[in-house]
């Protein structure tokens, strides 16, 4: 006897335009009331941090060609896609501010949103569905990216719509539209971010092997996919640019055992969820197609390739690179609560509105916290001598106070140095380093201070660190030859230690 839940025009299945019109409305609404009630519409406006910056340069350039040259020498490190979406919404919003590259990235999350809950109701009613888009938006590296003008909100909105679309492609009797959109959303996915193609391959793969055995339909949308691994061949000159610029490969350090063995551990997850697929397939729907849910769970394998990917190629073990993967919460989410009650997955989706709320409060009172520092930052750099300068040894605090503190731009510089100058810089000083050249032949920064010049100086200070006001072990250790004694703010003294 078949114990699996049976269809009905209430539970899964295509949704109407009216109830996706009413959980789009509803979303919405839920989420603007949790930035007001977590005091974090600050979160449109605060200050850009250093990659947002990056993103700005390249987009506020009014000359096209020279932001694209700008692109494939380094200011940015990732395809132009983002930057040409950016600077079309901008233009059409009549502003290049924070709020308007935030609303951007705010629109992609939520279309990421509504999405996922469309891939969802593939397989499952819409309580259950709406938990799992919830799940997803109140983990924290959603939150942020929320309100980051970078890549990954949009990455995870087209990842989602690329695997909604093929699904549909693959099983639509007329389907032309479903192919010419396809197209589109994977030139999207390939060309918004480097590890976009690894992203496609793993829900290419997983809705292709749900599709077993394959019909004609294939044919057209297999040649509809390879649009975005050829947009992204298009884009090598960029790539080739870009590293050619960078002295060392990146910056992150390679995992160690125990972040290799962790970032390992979702194979062995999707393996004990292929090995029970005969029993969770019994508490599913009968009679609806799967492909484009597990589309959505294939990408939890992506944190055990970038794994592989780092220990094979080069580290790329950075949190955001992983956040695609946190769509393979939604479903998980969703088949828990086909095992309550519909009173329980109410339940579970006040609680996990509850949690994204707090969420929104804690990471925009860190912004503030940050925007703080900036602003003390400044104020200790106007305390200082009016004629001394002041020098930066990375550029993440300097960048920022270029465009919020302006009148202090001609006193901030960059301690550019060759390697034969501090023979122990890290790899992240050194790739700092390069893209800061970048910058200034780009046009977007004054000359740098060399380390002979800066030693030079009668009276110095400086800076030490990536953001003002961390905690520094030994900062002398990096600045060979000088002594450094705090003052305030993050700005130090510097005498020569020969002396």
């Amino acid at each position: 006897m078949d114990s699996r839940i049976p269809d009905s025009p209430t539970k899964p299945g295509v949704p109407s335009w009216k109830e996706v019109g009413i959980f789009s409305l509803s979303l919405a609404a839920l989420m603007a009331l949790q930035i007001v009630l977590a005091n974090a519409g600050s979160l449109f406006e605060s200050h850009f941090w250093l990659d947002e910056l990056f993103t700005f340069a390249i987009v506020a350039d009014p000359d096209l060609p020279h932001a694209l040259n700008g692109l494939a020498n380094a200011v940015d490190t990732n395809p132009p896609t983002l930057h040409l979406l950016l600077r079309l919404w901008t233009s059409v919003m009549g502003s290049q501010s924070e709020i308007a590259f935030r609303l951007f990235a705010f629109s992609s999350m939520f279309l990421a949103l509504i999405g996922v809950y469309l891939v969802l109701r593939d397989l499952f009613p819409s309580l259950p569905a709406a938990a799992g888009v919830l799940a997803v938006w109140c983990h924290p590296l959603i939150l942020r990216h929320a309100f980051e003008a970078r890549f990954y909100g949009p990455w995870l909105a087209g990842l989602v719509w690329y695997a909604y679309i093929l699904s549909r492609s693959l099983r639509s009797p007329a389907h032309r539209g479903w192919i010419a959109a396809l197209a589109a959303i994977s030139v999207f996915v390939c060309t918004i971010h480097y590890f976009g193609i690894l992203t496609l391959g793993l829900v290419t793969l997983f809705e292709m092997w749900a599709h077993r055995p394959w019909s004609r339909r294939l044919i057209p949308s297999v040649i509809a996919l390879i649009f975005g691994p050829l947009a992204l061949l298009a884009c090598t000159p960029f790539y080739f640019g870009q590293r050619a610029a960078l002295t060392v490969g990146t910056w992150v350090p390679a995992p160690d055992g125990i972040g290799a063995l962790l970032g390992l551990a979702p194979l062995l997850v999707v393996f004990c969820l292929y090995y029970l697929r005969s029993v969770l397939q019994k508490h599913l729907p009968m009679d609806r197609n799967p492909s484009a849910v597990l589309g959505l769970l294939g990408l939890a394998l992506l944190t055990p390739l970038l794994t592989l990917f780092s220990l094979t190629v080069q580290p790329a073990t950075m949190a955001r690179y992983i956040l695609p993967s946190l769509a393979a919460l939604a479903p998980v989410v969703a088949f828990l609560c086909l095992f309550l009650p519909r009173v329980g997955s109410v339940a579970v989706c006040l609680v996990l509105a509850i949690v994204s709320t707090f969420g929104l409060r804690d990471l925009a009172d860190l912004y503030r916290q940050r925007d703080g520092r900036t602003n003390a930052l400044a104020a200790a750099i106007r305390a200082l001598p009016q004629d001394a300068p002041v020098a930066f040894e990375f550029t993440n605090a300097l960048y920022v106070l270029d465009r919020y503190a302006p009148d202090l731009r001609p006193r901030l510089f960059f301690l550019e140095f060759e390697r034969d100058e501090i023979e122990q810089a890290s790899n992240h000083r050194i790739i700092t380093r390069d893209v800061a050249r970048q910058m200034t032949r780009f046009g977007d920064r004054h000359d740098l201070m060399s380390w002979t010049r800066f030693r030079s100086l009668p009276t110095k200070y400086v800076v030490p660190g990536e953001e003002p006001g961390e905690p520094l072990t030994n900062p002398d250790t990096r600045f060979p030859g000088l002594t450094l004694q705090p003052l305030q703010a993050g700005v130090y003294a510097v005498s020569d230690s020969t002396r």
